[in-house]
């Protein structure tokens, strides 16, 4: 394991889909906006998701996101990122997930996203392979495996006295994410 970690891969960039809440409940829907900086700080990759609760067991998350560097020629549109996920326990969901780059790749990914809560603390798991497929006729060009564990403390703001809720409170998270290649043509 020791060895895999060692040995240096490119780098390949795809949306965290941190599993905020244990489900989305029937009939409920969020948005979710984010802003990803790259590490150097040249890149912007702003995201908006939506998610909304179809029953008990199943939910649906999509979202798109747009890429901008420092020069502002150099927008462009990221991807298009859709999960229809089944909720097996309180705590653990599988999914099919779609990552579509108009033009250029289409990945689905067999993920599995699990939670677990120890009051404000809510650690979160995503797990999967990404296969990507050339849309420009270069068939299947790699597979991918990736986990991605997060940490999120929830901070209520003082001026509340009720239960926990996203609306109400201040949200601090540390991530880590790694993949591997698993196959490159």
């Amino acid at each position: 394991m020791g060895l895999l970690l060692a040995v240096p891969r490119p780098a390949r960039a795809y949306p965290l889909l941190l599993w905020t809440s244990p489900f989305a409940p029937p009939g409920t829907g969020m948005v979710i906006p984010s802003l990803f900086v790259s590490g150097d700080g040249k890149t912007l990759n702003p995201y908006l998701y939506g998610a909304v609760g179809l029953s008990e067991r199943f939910d649906v998350i999509a979202g798109t996101s747009g890429v901008f560097g420092l020069s502002p020629a150099s927008a462009s549109f990221g991807l298009v990122d859709v999960s229809v996920r089944y909720l097996a326990t309180p705590e653990l969901a599988l999914t099919p997930r779609i990552h579509y780059t108009p033009g250029q790749s289409l990945v689905v990914s067999p993920e599995l996203h699990a939670t677990r809560s120890f009051g404000n603390l809510l650690l979160t798991l995503n797990a999967g392979v990404r296969p990507m497929l050339d849309l420009n006729g270069g068939g299947l060009t790699s597979a991918t495996g990736f986990a991605c564990l997060s940490g999120s403390y929830f901070l209520s703001l003082p001026t509340t006295s009720a239960p926990f809720q996203y609306a109400t409170s201040v949200t601090y998270a540390m991530w880590y994410a790694a993949s591997f290649s698993l196959w490159e043509k």
